[in-house]
């Protein structure tokens, strides 16, 4: 990283930005596994506590900070979810230690880079860049409000189109530079259609039939996109939709089995 003397990590990705966001979905998928499995052995909870926490702190690692932020809103959609099933606040607790403890190797960089990123310190080059590419997303929809056609935006774009692409760092304002204002808006109430769907799911009345993880897992990359092309790093968007498929297809199921018995 520029400035620091250590690296972000990458994992088979060689980015850490969809590492990040991959290693905060499995975290995730894992703790709502723990939270939802009071009848586990002792040994298989705390094997999934460890790797959920294990999960976390690499996510920590990438220091990919959409993917803090999308676990965290993903750890409080899973604890109010599951808040009280028996030994639920007992298991978050220890994968919530468990992920510090792991994390306590890259503890003194991660304070000193979040130290510097909110005070504005001349190492931090990511923010600046970041607010830079935001606002030029924006005003390129200000400018053309009917779009710039498919393939105009994104990382990929700049390396097809080199200086003629743009490089939004949302997945919303890449979509309004793409399709315009009205494929913006599509893209946006797609995505918060299918996170209400998701809720909707938790009305399951067996704690097998609920999906938690889903909504978690969405919700997360949701709001990572708001700071990344999250919706379009196909390793990680791709597995969530999948992930919130079977989910829909599974309450679907549950409702029909319950509406012939």
């Amino acid at each position: 990283m520029p400035g620091y003397e250590h690296y972000r990590l990458t994992s088979t990705f060689l980015d850490p930005l969809p590492a990040g966001l991959f290693l905060a979905v499995a975290a995730l998928v894992a703790l709502d596994g723990l939270l939802a499995a009071a009848r586990r052995s002792r040994r298989e909870r705390a094997g999934v506590a460890l790797a959920a926490g294990l999960a976390m702190a690499a996510s920590l690692a990438s220091f990919t900070r959409s993917a803090w932020i999308g676990l965290a809103l993903g750890v409080v959609i899973l604890a109010a979810a599951h808040w009280r099933e028996p030994g639920a606040r007992r298991s978050l607790a220890a994968v919530l230690f468990a992920a510090a403890v792991l994390a306590l190797p890259i503890a003194p960089r991660l304070a000193a880079w979040t130290r510097d990123t909110a005070t504005g310190a001349a190492t931090d080059t990511s923010s600046p860049r970041h607010l830079e590419a935001w606002l030029r997303g924006a005003r390129t929809i200000a400018d053309h409000p009917l779009g710039l056609g498919p393939g105009r935006a994104g990382e990929v774009s700049v390396r097809v189109l080199g200086g003629a692409g743009i490089v939004t760092e949302s997945s919303y304002l890449q979509f309004g530079v793409e399709y315009g204002v009205v494929g913006g808006v599509l893209v946006s109430t797609f995505v918060v259609s299918l996170a209400r769907a998701l809720a909707r799911t938790l009305r399951a009345r067996t704690v097998g039939e609920r999906r938690a993880d889903a909504l978690a897992a969405w919700c997360a990359l949701a709001v990572a996109g708001l700071f990344l092309h999250a919706l379009t790093e196909r390793p990680v968007a791709y597995p969530v939709m999948v992930l919130a498929g079977v989910a829909l297809a599974g309450s679907a199921g549950a409702t029909a089995r319950s509406e012939r018995s």
